[in-house]
């Protein structure tokens, strides 16, 4: 490490120190935001307590759970009633379609090139997946004096693997 790395690493150890220092809470916040988490934690004891003083122990109380747990079962059975009456949303929109658009989804549509094209760049797209055939730059040219490609409909290929 010569002198600059030295130099730089002791100011940015500076900085990151006295960004701390200048951001830290006040004491006033700090007693605040205490002051606030008391009367939360207050609050939520209160309630507790009465919660507990509510619930007094009774001999009914197992039967009560029993209760609970059979409107539990009540609840989860009539889900599945409802779903094997309830239709599929998806297989009604395709028995509403006419026949002929479902069959047009299902076609392809032709293979076009499209050409776009300025001033200085003509870029030449292929309509089956949207790929770059070709891009020529126009006020370029190579070596050979011929036009400058960036790359050729032959001689490119994107290899892009998708997880």
């Amino acid at each position: 490490m010569d002198k600059n790395t030295i130099t730089g690493l002791l100011l940015i150890t500076a900085i990151i120190i006295g960004f701390t220092i200048y951001n830290r809470p006040s004491r006033e916040q700090i007693e605040l935001e205490q002051r606030r988490r008391d009367s939360i934690a207050q609050v939520e004891a209160s309630r507790a307590t009465k919660e507990l003083s509510s619930q007094a122990p009774s001999e009914n109380s197992s039967k009560a759970l029993l209760d609970q747990g059979s409107n539990v079962a009540d609840f989860f059975s009539a889900g599945q009633s409802a779903q094997s009456v309830m239709p599929d949303s998806v297989t009604a929109a395709a028995a509403m379609l006419p026949d002929s658009a479902a069959a047009a989804f299902s076609k392809s549509a032709p293979v076009e090139k499209v050409v776009l094209e300025n001033e200085k760049v003509r870029i030449v797209l292929n309509t089956l997946g949207g790929s770059i055939q070709s891009v020529q730059m126009k006020d370029y040219l190579r070596y050979t004096e011929d036009s400058l490609y960036l790359f050729e409909e032959n001689e490119s290929r994107f290899n892009m693997e998708l997880f």
